[in-house]
């Protein structure tokens, strides 16, 4: 009986709903499954597993490396069912990227309450802009001065320590 079969003769939405969750732990599993396999056939065969596995149809050799390297990372007793695979997959990335160990950036990241996107962030500069609108309190210039990370050095006029004032300029450095 397939998974649509046992739709159609549910008796509630309840009964529904519990039927997708239990599927997507399902699904959750197959990743690490098929994550295991590739690692201990890598272990026993080495990397030219890879081919014979894309070659086969089982996903191209980037797929296969990618979920080796995330089984290799996450032993079993840090596989969660309720956390789903593209996690792992996002933490152990970042933990790549950051050279951390991948289960404390999971861990990290769970304790925040992170989802996939917010690892993809974790260790990259910060995209947003900030910006400092200010007019210099003793010669009168306005400045409007941007960056990619938040200032919170205080910032001397240049037109004013040209004539050796060392006037500080007021206001902070916001989101733009």
């Amino acid at each position: 009986m397939t998974f649509l079969d046992y739709v159609k003769k549910a008796q509630s939405l309840d009964e529904v709903v519990s039927l997708y969750a239990e599927y997507q732990v399902k699904a959750r599993e197959i990743n690490w499954t098929n994550g295991d396999l590739v690692r201990i056939a890598v272990d026993h065969f080495g990397d030219k597993v890879y081919g014979s596995l894309a070659e086969a149809g089982m996903g191209t050799v980037k797929h296969l490396q990618q979920i080796e390297k995330v089984a290799r990372a996450f032993d079993p007793v840090y596989r969660e069912p309720m956390f789903p695979w593209s996690l792992y997959r996002a933490a152990y990335q970042a933990a790549m990227r950051t050279k951390e160990n991948p289960v404390d950036v999971l861990f990290f990241g769970i304790e925040q309450g992170w989802h996939a996107k917010d690892f993809a962030n974790y260790g990259r500069p910060s995209k947003e802009e900030y910006v400092l609108n200010c007019t210099c309190p003793m010669c009168g210039f306005r400045y409007k001065i941007t960056g990619q990370r938040q200032i919170t050095a205080s910032l001397i006029c240049p037109v004013c320590d040209s004539e050796n004032e060392s006037t500080l300029l007021p206001g902070e450095f916001i989101p733009k």
